[in-house]
């Protein structure tokens, strides 16, 4: 299943996030600049989406950070 409901994500204003309208964002050349962390006590990595919710693209940066 496709779209922002099948991946534990929010929902802005009802609307779903664009990417998958937007093909030059699924890869990058380089790596992103986000948290990585591993050692012997924790794991932790964040991420980032910014590319709009809806059809009108609301602006809104959506961030999380997992601890494991």
């Amino acid at each position: 299943m496709l779209g922002t409901w099948a991946h534990n994500t929010i929902l802005v204003d009802g609307q779903e996030q664009r990417r998958r309208s937007v093909r030059e964002s699924f890869e990058t050349d380089q790596p992103l600049d986000n948290l990585w962390i591993t050692n012997a006590v924790f794991d932790a990595a964040d991420g980032r989406y910014t590319d709009g919710y809806g059809k009108e693209a609301i602006p809104v940066v959506h961030q999380r950070t997992v601890i494991f």
